[in-house]
């Protein structure tokens, strides 16, 4: 019995998009896609067969490229310096679909150009296995053949990796799979087997050629990856960005990419909103204190506000959804309490007053303590739209009875409309979940309602004060008797 395992490597350059588009190419060369077909190259013997790539043997190749890449970048790989950055990588059917191109002519050995409209500087790896009168799996000779690019890093060094060799200074030994391997700004892969068997010598050779397309390559005299330990900088910038659009800005400085701006601005918004609900009712707290009255505030109003926010902070949290996609009610849940609270004490009721404090405690932690079916959840959000409404809009209407809007903040006001606003933009960005921009965009019409009102009996109440401040200047004005003269 024998085997023969043979291997390479590539470092490819850069175009864009239509396989045929000259563009896509440097150097009039042609690209592995243009013209392609699923047809098997005419050197193919019948027995060819392409290895199905299925979901656990994509997960298979995933997680072996990761490992090894976790490695380096811990720096756990003796003469290799940690990883700033390295991320994961992810399967990419296109870079799959270009290799499957390849494997599929039955020819061994490197396409000239691969790139896409997404990855204009696709790199590759290739190998071959060959044996006869033996059982060897597809997945085994992946596992083996992987390992060897790996094991590729015997024959470098971290001088290597700081600065990938130029034209003509390469080392004696490979070492182009592996540092294609642990590359900081490949961030998918996509790869293919062929099998097929030849009569050679007397014996049936079965051959499996393997390629693996990745989505960036090594530039020659560049840094393979950044050494270093990862930042405290970095993982906060992760916090608001996934992987790809950190790639995207700090590995491809593609800074005007549009759905990684949408998703920034998503998450700037969302801690601003999550800043600004910190104070967003203190306001009316403050101006009811001052005033030891809650006059004009509608308890109704403000119970089904609390309710509403309430079902609207369990569901987003038991979703397991981004804190900065919600995180702003938890502080109006708190704040709407405190105000509820206070609206009953000042109105007489300190027992009722207590009893609200204690029953609002336990109706929270009954919603989020994971004692309430999720089911329940989504009923009470659906529910949310209506009670919304109900609750602002009767406060709405009690302002209009009472030709005033009393003890209302404006600042308040104004600041939950911004926030509603704000809200519809980061829920589509953040959860796509229609019931939550459905509540955000009845919140901002019944704000709007409220803050329209605001700016009117404003105004009105300056005119009546202006009305009653001449008034009362004419009554104490003093009177004088007029003389005649002849």
């Amino acid at each position: 019995m024998s085997v023969v395992v043979v291997a390479g490597v590539i470092n490819q350059i850069n175009g864009q998009s239509d396989y045929c588009d000259p563009t896509l190419c440097k150097n009039k060369l042609t690209h592995v896609g243009c013209g392609k077909t699923d047809n098997y190259g005419p050197y193919c013997p019948v027995d060819r067969q392409l290895v199905p790539m299925t979901e656990e043997v994509k997960t298979y190749i995933l997680d072996l490229h990761n490992v090894f890449r976790a490695n380096v970048a811990r720096g756990e790989v003796t003469n290799y310096a940690p990883a700033s950055r390295m991320p994961t990588l992810v399967w990419n059917d296109e870079l799959q679909k270009l290799a499957e191109y390849n494997v599929k002519t039955c020819i061994y050995g490197h396409d000239y150009c691969r790139n896409t409209k997404d990855f204009p500087l696709v790199g590759q790896n290739i190998a071959a296995n060959s044996f006869y009168g033996m059982e060897v799996t597809p997945l085994d000779t992946m596992t083996e053949l992987l390992s060897s690019w790996y094991g590729e890093s015997d024959n470098a060094n971290q001088d290597y990796i700081d600065s990938y060799p130029l034209l003509g200074q390469d080392p004696p030994k490979d070492i182009g799979h592996f540092t294609q391997i642990v590359m900081d700004k490949a961030t998918a892969v996509g790869c293919a087997m062929i099998q097929y068997t030849q009569n050679e010598q007397g014996h049936d050779w079965v051959h499996q050629n393997y390629v693996c397309n990745y989505s960036n390559s090594i530039a020659r005299g560049h840094p393979v990856y950044i050494k270093g330990n990862p930042c405290e900088l970095c993982e906060f910038m992760l916090y608001l960005m996934d992987e790809k659009c950190y790639d995207k800005y700090f590995l491809e400085f593609d800074l005007l990419n549009g759905d990684c701006f949408r998703a920034l601005l998503s998450k700037g918004l969302g801690f601003g909103i999550i800043a600004g609900s910190v104070l967003v009712k203190v306001p009316q707290i403050t101006k009811i204190l001052a005033n030891k009255s809650a006059r004009g505030i509608s308890l109704f109003s403000v119970c089904l506000d609390l309710f509403a926010i309430t079902i609207h902070m369990a569901y987003s949290f038991v979703n397991g959804f981004p804190f900065s996609a919600w995180g702003d009610t938890s502080f109006l849940a708190l704040q709407t309490a405190i105000i509820g609270i206070l609206v009953l004490f000042f109105g007489g009721s300190p027992l009722a007053s207590a009893t609200f404090t204690v029953g609002y405690g336990a109706l929270v932690y009954v919603l989020m303590g994971g004692l309430t079916p999720l089911s329940f959840l989504l009923l009470a959000q659906g529910f949310n739209v209506p009670v919304l409404l109900l609750g602002k809009l009767s406060q709405a209407l009690a302002n209009y009875r009472n030709g005033s809007t009393g003890q209302l903040s404006a600042v308040t006001c104004f600041m939950l409309l911004a926030g509603s606003l704000a809200r519809i933009f980061t829920s589509i960005q953040e959860t796509g979940d229609q019931m939550m921009i459905i509540t955000y965009g009845a919140s901002s019409f019944a704000n709007l309602v409220i803050a329209v009102q605001v700016l009117y009996y404003w105004n009105s109440d300056k005119s009546k004060k202006g009305a009653a401040s001449g008034a009362a200047t004419a009554a104490k004005k003093p009177k004088t008797k007029s003389k005649k003269t002849d």
